[in-house]
């Protein structure tokens, strides 16, 4: 198979997981009773408390939108309003120990799915697995880097 081939591969197989990891988050918000972009939102607390201003930019949204979907979230328990602790003025979002242990749940069996075809590798083309998998996440973040330079967002 020539390069140009294996090129096209391998962008085939990533358009392949993005849709399966978009069905299953699509189960994941269904489980939840919660739209697409909650969980997004979600996904984007994870690493701690957000501005919503920060949320509406991360997301895309307009502030508006991103309230209504605070409002949302947090009616369902899923998240809280905390003082910023840099400027009283402002508030941050936080996803709440109740939805992580939900999300935790659900995305361990996917996660154990995943893990299941890759401990069929051996050690050494796991470590190059990684690579390549780091490889697409850098591809994919320089790409929206681009694509948000290019829109003025």
């Amino acid at each position: 198979m020539s390069r140009t081939e294996q090129e096209q591969h391998l962008i085939n197989a990533c358009r392949g997981v993005h849709a399966a990891m978009d069905q299953f988050d699509h189960l994941v918000c269904t489980d939840l009773g919660i739209a697409r972009n909650d969980l997004r939102c979600l996904n984007l607390l994870e690493h701690g408390p957000v501005q919503p201003g920060e949320v509406a930019r991360q997301l895309g949204l307009s502030t508006g939108s991103v309230t209504a979907l605070i409002d949302r979230l947090e009616k369902s328990g899923f998240v809280t309003r905390l003082p910023d602790p840099q400027d009283r003025r402002r508030v941050c979002v936080e996803a709440t120990e109740a939805v992580y242990k939900r999300l935790a749940k659900l995305y361990h069996a996917c996660a154990e799915q995943i893990l299941a075809e890759f401990r069929l590798l051996r050690v050494a083309d796991l470590k190059q697995a990684v690579g390549a998998i780091e490889t697409l996440h850098c591809g994919c973040r320089n790409a929206v880097d681009k694509a948000r330079a290019n829109s003025g967002k």
